[in-house]
């Protein structure tokens, strides 16, 4: 099971410096994403982003010396463990440095992810959009790019790179959840409906889902 999983991942998080860099990496795109859901004023939704984020450090707090990784992903650990800890001036400049270092090769799009995730307005969308240049396959940067174009107002932009995260990455939650918000705003209530059933199914403890739902419902 998916649970039994992360047991074992967890299990051997305490003596493999790999799997430990996996799953901070995996908590903090759980923050992101939750920083980039529906109604993110709810203090339960920042209090999941927080709590993802200090799961993310307290992986990523490797020593040097036990980092078995290569050249990029060294310095990568280090916006990661920048972004973990709410240091936004860091992940600007190690972005800057590991771009400047390693140019426009494979794995370089998350040096333009990161540093968009402390930008915003056009900034951030450019930034995102680099990082789609780089690998067209990234899910995580079409649903970051779709949070922007939804806070813009660009509903049509929005829905179209949400499905395109859906495609790639069918059991997020937090993207079906701000697609049903984004047909919301066009008035297409039945689809949001569907959009809100399938976040609950994909994300069972997203609270915003149900609480969206359950407004639709009142609509209908």
């Amino acid at each position: 099971s998916r649970d039994g999983s992360w047991e074992v991942l967890a299990g051997l998080a305490s003596r493999d410096p790999r799997v430990r860099y996996t799953l901070g990496r995996i908590h903090l795109e759980r923050s992101l994403s939750s920083l980039g859901s529906g109604r993110v004023q709810w203090t339960e939704m920042k209090d999941r982003a927080r709590a993802s984020s200090k799961r993310a450090l307290d992986y990523l707090a490797i020593p040097p010396a036990d980092w078995p990784f290569g050249d990029l992903d060294r310095p990568l650990a280090e916006v990661y463990r920048a972004r973990a800890a709410d240091d936004s001036e860091g992940v600007k400049r190690l972005c800057r440095e590991g771009r400047e270092r390693f140019g426009t090769g494979v794995g370089t799009e998350d040096y333009w992810l990161l540093e968009a995730s402390v930008l915003s307005g056009a900034e951030r969308q450019a930034a995102l959009s680099t990082a789609l240049q780089r690998r067209p396959h990234y899910g995580f940067a079409y649903f970051m790019r779709a949070a922007e174009r939804q806070a813009q107002s660009d509903v049509a932009g929005a829905i179209a790179d949400y499905d395109a995260c859906i495609a790639l990455v069918p059991k997020m939650g937090a993207a079906h959840n701000n697609r049903g918000l984004a047909l919301c705003g066009r008035a297409e209530l039945a689809r949001a409906r569907a959009a809100f059933d399938e976040a609950i199914l994909v994300d069972p403890g997203l609270a915003a889902a149900w609480a969206n739902r359950a407004d639709v419902h009142r609509l209908l």
